[in-house]
């Protein structure tokens, strides 16, 4: 039996051994943008700074150098390392 919190709402499941987390997130409690990393860049942890960082860029130059991209998008944290 497996009790956890999610967003306010408490939930008890059961859980097979060798089950992992993430599989009960997405296939038994429907959470779907719980993400699996396969090492392709599909996590989408990173996704989201990603583009306010361009957004950002974008709005105050509109036609960026290479080196002005590379600067306004090395803050962004790739948690799967397909993003230097």
């Amino acid at each position: 039996m497996l009790n956890l919190t999610n967003n306010t709402q408490s939930i008890t499941t059961e859980l097979i051994p060798d089950t992992q987390l993430l599989w009960l997130l997405r296939d038994e409690l429907q959470l779907t943008a719980t993400k699996f990393c396969c090492g392709q860049g599909q996590c989408g942890y990173c996704q989201v700074g990603q583009l306010m960082s361009a957004s950002a860029l974008l709005k105050y130059n509109k036609q960026p150098s290479t080196q002005d991209i590379e600067q306004a998008m090395s803050c962004n944290i790739c948690r799967c390392g397909t993003y230097q």
